[in-house]
């Protein structure tokens, strides 16, 4: 099997693991919306939020992407006062263990098409 065929077929892999994230990221979204907005009542990344939520799928995917981003890197947006420390320590560990978990394979997602993408398109593999 030449190399050009295992990357593609990773490449489809990674596509049916990326539909399956997409598929699931929405459903917790639009799920755990008011869990989100009861936890973080305190801080600002709430309410900078809110008026896209009647936008789509895309925007709740942007929304949680960045809720994911104020969970696994809290210092930065503590001292930005985007995120209140009390709601940090107040919200649920399930909640927060959920939410980085979605953000973590959702940047893992985008590092490995990158990595695909670079393999494929180098030559190295003719």
């Amino acid at each position: 099997m030449s190399g050009a065929k295992v990357i593609g077929y990773l490449c489809v892999l990674w596509m049916a693991v990326t539909a399956i994230w997409l598929v699931l990221a929405l459903w917790f979204g639009y799920r755990r919306l008011g869990e989100y907005q009861k936890h973080f009542k305190n801080s600002s990344c709430m309410s900078y939020g809110r008026p896209r939520f009647s936008l789509g799928p895309r925007s709740m995917l942007i929304y949680l992407g960045e809720i994911g981003c104020y969970i696994t890197f809290p210092r930065r947006q503590i001292s930005a006062g985007a995120l209140s420390v009390e709601d940090l320590q107040n919200a649920p560990a399930q909640l927060k263990r959920q939410l980085v978990t979605i953000y973590l394979i959702g940047v893992a997602s985008v590092i490995t098409l990158l990595i695909l993408a670079g393999i494929g398109m180098s030559g190295v593999l003719d």
